[in-house]
């Protein structure tokens, strides 16, 4: 989750300026300093979405065995994670709609033309943080449809397929190339976790990897996504920075086995996964454009055309430790009343 809250406070516009950014995927670079930095910037923390998958996948094989019904693990899933997703979504989609700006008298009701309307709310679903649980639930669902077939080999070696397909349309643009967009290519990793919870060997196997290996290993990976997100910086990419890339399919995976071997969350005393990483998805977005609103009063770590690719990647970073400092202590407030159940709790 820490990675996702990431990705989204470097989004840096300048202020007042609605032109479109040089770079097809969003991340707005002037200079080729910048242009150059990005993609170090961008990358290190490109794992998070292919992670979660095979972190779900793996509780989920922990949680479901194969006599089990699917479809009550999947009612259970969609009261614990469906309905705080709704909330939070709906109030954001509200103040976005101009709801409460029609409430206090700012807006008028006739700005809310079926165009706009469909506009707002698939840009909201589909191309803002909201469409990952949105798209995890749809990937799970269809999961469960399989998952009698979930313990056959060919099922891992069809999906993983899918994946290597996607990763390789994303030059040739034969389907949809937009990681946010698809559904089919994370069955491969909600399957690849499922698979590890019931092999205890190949877990016991990579807990066993040297470190320098798996760190090596790593820095290899990460060295190769850069490299292919460069390759495909150009106005004609859609998204240089797509997930399925190969190289970030390889850099995301061996993050994981890096995971699993070191075990980092009992060291992290100040944050409690289980309990607040959903509701800091789920509300991080709230205080990134309070965070925006306030740095562009103070005319602070903001985007500036001058901004070098050193000094772009220190005002993102500051950002990140903001904004996701602050959700976190709302999160954690949160989580000590009633409301906690908000967070799926």
């Amino acid at each position: 989750m820490v990675s996702i809250v990431y990705e989204h406070c470097m989004d840096l516009q300048v202020p007042g300026d609605t032109s479109h950014s040089t770079n097809a995927n969003g991340h707005y670079v002037t200079n080729v300093s910048q242009a150059l930095a990005m993609p170090w910037i961008v990358q290190p923390m490109k794992f998070g979405t292919l992670c979660f998958f095979i972190i779900s996948g793996y509780l989920l094989g922990k949680h479901l065995l194969l006599q089990s019904s699917p479809w009550t693990y999947y009612k259970r899933r969609l009261q614990v994670v469906g309905i705080p997703f709704i909330i939070a979504l709906g109030l954001f989609m509200s103040k976005h709609l101009g709801v409460f700006g029609l409430l206090i008298g700012r807006y008028d009701i006739s700005m809310l033309t079926p165009e706009f309307l469909k506009l707002k709310i698939s840009v909201i679903l589909f191309n803002s943080a909201y469409w990952f649980v949105f798209n995890f639930l749809i990937v799970l669902g269809l999961f469960l449809v399989f998952w009698r077939h979930s313990y056959k080999p060919i099922f891992g070696w069809i999906t993983g397929a899918i994946a290597v397909f996607y990763g390789i349309n994303i030059y040739f643009g034969w389907v949809e190339q937009r990681h946010n967009l698809v559904i089919a290519p994370y069955l491969f990793y909600l399957w690849l976790g499922v698979w590890l919870s019931r092999r205890q060997d190949v877990l016991d196997y990579l807990q066993r990897l040297p470190n320098r290996w798996l760190i090596g290993a790593v820095l290899l990976s990460l060295g190769l996504a850069i490299s292919e997100s460069r390759y495909l910086w150009s106005p004609d990419t859609i998204s240089p920075f797509n997930s399925l890339r190969l190289s970030n399919q390889l850099f995301s995976v061996l993050v994981f086995v890096l995971l699993l071997r070191n075990d980092f969350s009992n060291r992290l005393t100040w944050i409690n996964p289980r309990t607040e990483s959903f509701g800091i998805y789920l509300y991080h977005l709230y205080f990134v454009q309070i965070a925006n609103a306030i740095f562009i009063s103070l005319n602070i770590l903001t985007y500036s055309v001058n901004l070098s690719g050193l000094q772009l990647a220190a005002v993102t970073l500051i950002r990140f430790f903001v904004i996701y400092s602050s959700t976190l202590l709302f999160v954690k407030l949160i989580n000590k009343t009633r409301f906690k159940w908000l967070f799926g709790n």
